[in-house]
């Protein structure tokens, strides 16, 4: 169901049938909001951010609790996720782990560190892969821990895939992309 109301801004109000809950995804100018529900990941938190400038958000599909794209040249654009998961111990080496093997990385190939970066929420780490060849693949990624009250400790990722030229060309949106993740009832 799509409706436009007209207020001096167009705001459209996307609705999706999940399962039996209902999930929304409202749009005004590049803000992203997306409130949860626990069929659809596992935080209270309604969580928002702003979208660099030639992103745009997809179809999103299995865990992720939204999908974006970055625009490289065209037509060629750069999947994004975020996700929020429950964390636990070994959480974050886990998730690189798996990450790296999706790269075919060992442990010892290097990780780039990008530093973190302060949002509403907390701190980002901020990090890149590249295959060892620095060839055709990597990723930007960026997760957060954070203590969501009643749903407990999250962990939301932010996981960007492109080419490593792709990955230059986009680490300055992508940190810009972190650093505007907050949560939008209230919560910090």
């Amino acid at each position: 169901m799509r409706s436009a109301l007209a207020a001096g801004t167009l705001l459209t109000i996307g609705l999706a049938l999940i399962g039996t809950a209902a999930f929304v995804d409202r749009r005004r100018h590049a803000v992203q909001v997306y409130p949860q529900t626990k069929q659809r990941a596992a935080t209270t938190r309604d969580l928002a951010w702003d979208l660099p400038t030639g992103w745009r958000t997809e179809d999103t599909l299995g865990p992720a609790l939204a999908t974006l794209s970055a625009a490289l040249t065209p037509p060629a654009r750069a999947p994004c996720s975020i996700t929020v998961v429950a964390n636990g111990p070994g959480m974050v080496a886990d998730n690189l782990a798996r990450w790296r093997g999706q790269l075919n990385l060992s442990a010892q190939d290097p990780v780039v560190d990008l530093g973190q970066h302060s949002c509403a929420l907390g701190t980002v780490q901020a990090l890149k892969m590249v295959t060892a060849d620095q060839g055709e693949r990597g990723f930007l990624l960026g997760y957060l821990p954070i203590d969501d009250g009643p749903a407990g400790e999250q962990l939301i990722t932010v996981k960007l895939s492109a080419n490593s030229a792709g990955l230059a060309t986009l680490e300055t949106d992508f940190i810009d992309l972190l650093t505007s993740l907050r949560s939008l009832n209230g919560q910090p």
